[in-house]
């Protein structure tokens, strides 16, 4: 998996702000490649959740290299002003599956001990999009009223 950056300086927004999983959806759809290919997404959001920056992990091999790009933007935004992030897996053929779970405890933990809320992670095949906060009977963490 190779990180690739999008969007503008960190400084200058490139979205209005995520207040709900269905924008964040939107988002994530424009910046997947299509057809779909296997790619992990980061978005990095400020403080009134927009999307700051864009990290992309191309190539994904198992569901568990979500682990290590979650690893790698941890280490990566140390000393940005990233206040959330939302994560999306693109795993064309391989739906959500129970060890999605896991894998969740695991990255939000990750983010946490960086001091950067989780918001959610979204698991993707061709044809649905699991919000695996909720799948895993977590309290929703988007800021709007749609949360």
């Amino acid at each position: 998996m190779s990180p690739r950056r999008h969007g503008r300086a960190r400084h200058e927004p490139i979205s209005p702000s995520l207040q709900s999983p269905e924008r964040a959806l939107a988002t994530i759809e424009r910046l997947l490649h299509q057809p779909r290919t296997a790619e992990v997404l980061c978005l990095l959001l400020d403080q009134a959740y927009r999307v700051c920056a864009v990290l992309v992990f191309d190539g994904e091999q198992t569901a568990d290299d979500v682990v290590d790009a979650a690893e790698a933007v941890t280490h990566l935004t140390h000393d940005l002003a990233v206040q959330s992030a939302v994560l999306a897996s693109s795993r064309p053929g391989h739906p959500f599956t129970l060890n999605d779970l896991d894998r969740w405890r695991h990255i939000d933990a990750l983010f946490d001990g960086a001091a950067i809320e989780l918001i959610d992670w979204f698991v993707m095949d061709e044809h649905t999009a699991v919000a695996v906060c909720a799948a895993a009977g977590g309290v929703a963490r988007w800021p709007g009223p749609d949360g």
